[in-house]
């Protein structure tokens, strides 16, 4: 599938590795630390050159991405959309998380690797990419992931200083900081979008993010409830996996009865950059890694059972796609033992659905 990222984009995780995108399933610019050196280099052109050829790239399979640069050019190949994760400073534990994007989780990291599973702890890890020697010219819009970016004041310095009425600004955020001090920054850009990213709500939701309150949660959001418009645009990014599988329909209930809903950005939906796009204000995601979080390696009875309560579209499309894995299964049971003996909070009754019928369906 012809993809116009490599002409326009790049992504850098915390460690400092740099990509096309971040779905990209592939190491391809090794040995680079800067961003836009990395995207003048022969292998960028070498990119461009199989992109255009429609020569099949190793970490291109099966993407969907390639519609988020559709907009984009492809004859003056320049910076238009960076992503950044600048570090791991983050105040959640997420159950699908690791080390390198919460230093929090640090010290389970090194249990969980004992236990044998497939961790790397990391204590404080920093993304050095020097901003400053980023060819803004041309750059159009600049996505931020984390850790917490609310968290990282370098990220506001940065974003002051480009050209915020021609600048688009995304941000995932767990929504537990309202940033007060960068409210009047964003109000001056062309579009911030705020993704907030919630897996579950109440104990589902606790569970899952664990540190997340609900209460903090909701006085959060309807303060950028008040903010939303044409400027700024709320949405929410909801990892599907087997502990919270059972929790998606009790989610969209919550955020619509905040108010939160697509017709509010109906113009943003009929037109975005010039061309249709389809934006949703609640997007549904499913864990792959850890694997043993993917509701696809769950035994088929878990995942009829799983279909019947959730009936959701998606969900059951999604399910069937892998086979059962008996190695994984049992990971997510030792994972979920884990997890409450550590956080000294029950499953809630959702998850121990769920795990009670794969220890049933895997014993």
């Amino acid at each position: 599938m012809f993809c116009k990222a490599p002409f326009n984009h790049l992504w850098q995780e915390t460690t400092g590795k740099i990509k096309p995108c971040c779905v990209f399933d592939s190491d391809y610019y090794s040995g680079y630390s800067s961003l836009q050196k990395a995207f003048d280099s022969e292998e960028n052109k070498n990119f461009r050159k199989k992109m255009l050829n429609n020569d099949e790239i190793e970490g291109c399979n099966g993407c969907t991405m390639y519609q988020d640069f559709d907009s984009y050019d492809t004859e003056n190949p320049k910076l238009r959309f960076i992503e950044l994760s600048l570090d791991n400073n983050c105040n959640f534990k997420c159950v699908t998380c690791e080390s390198k994007f919460s230093k929090l989780l640090y010290e389970d990291d090194l249990k969980l690797r004992e236990m044998g599973f497939d961790r790397t702890p990391m204590k404080t890890v920093i993304n050095d990419v020097n901003l400053d020697e980023i060819d803004k010219s041309e750059l159009q819009k600049v996505k931020f992931a984390g850790g917490e970016p609310f968290l990282n004041k370098k990220i506001l310095h940065f974003i002051q200083s480009l050209n915020l009425s021609n600048l688009v600004v995304e941000l995932n955020t767990n929504n537990s900081i309202f940033p007060t001090k960068w409210i009047p920054t964003l109000k001056m850009l062309k579009r911030f979008r705020c993704i907030v990213s919630l897996d579950g709500v109440y104990e589902v939701g606790e569970f899952c993010r664990y540190h997340m309150k609900m209460n903090k949660m909701t006085k959060n959001l309807m303060k950028w409830k008040e903010l939303s418009g044409k400027r700024i645009i709320v949405s929410f990014n909801y990892v599907c996996h087997s502990l919270n599988v059972l929790n998606i329909n009790q989610t969209k209930k919550y955020i619509d009865d905040l108010g939160f809903k697509n017709d509010q950005y109906d113009w943003y939906i009929k037109k975005y950059n010039g061309k249709p796009w389809n934006f949703k204000i609640f997007k549904m995601d499913f864990c792959k890694y850890p694997k043993h979080l993917d509701i696809g390696i769950l035994p088929n009875e878990t995942k009829k059972m799983i279909v019947d309560i959730a009936q959701n579209n998606e969900v059951s499309d999604y399910i069937w796609t892998k086979k059962f894995n008996h190695e994984e299964c049992q990971k997510f049971l030792k994972y979920c033992m884990f997890l409450e003996s550590t956080r000294k909070i029950s499953l809630p009754k959702e998850s121990e659905l769920i795990f009670n019928n794969v220890a049933k369906n895997i014993s």
